[in-house]
């Protein structure tokens, strides 16, 4: 089932989540909601800055996300960049993928 995840209040929820999660881990995180942004979250401290793309999954069973993380892979960083990709499965929390 296709999602447009910009319209889904799980998808929102899951980005807070991220978010909540990259502070306690001591970034500092700036947010984007909005749903063409590339990237919904971006996290940086002394030394690493990290891209966060934050995706739903609503299926039984985790789908491929290959095509999407060789997307991202095209992505040009700065040297200390790096991106993620979370899915969040519900009750079981987030699923990370480094690109």
């Amino acid at each position: 089932m296709q999602i447009n995840e910009s319209q889904d209040k799980s998808w929102y929820r899951a980005v807070h989540r991220a978010y909540l999660i990259m502070k306690e881990r001591g970034y500092e995180v700036i947010r984007s909601m909005k749903g063409d942004s590339k990237f919904q979250l971006v996290a940086f401290d002394e030394t690493d800055i990290i891209f966060v793309v934050v995706k739903i999954c609503k299926a039984k069973r985790l789908p491929s996300y290959e095509k999407a993380l060789e997307e991202l892979a095209k992505t040009r960083l700065p040297e200390n960049g790096e991106i993620q990709l979370w899915v969040y499965e519900g009750n079981r929390g987030f699923h990370y993928f480094n690109v």
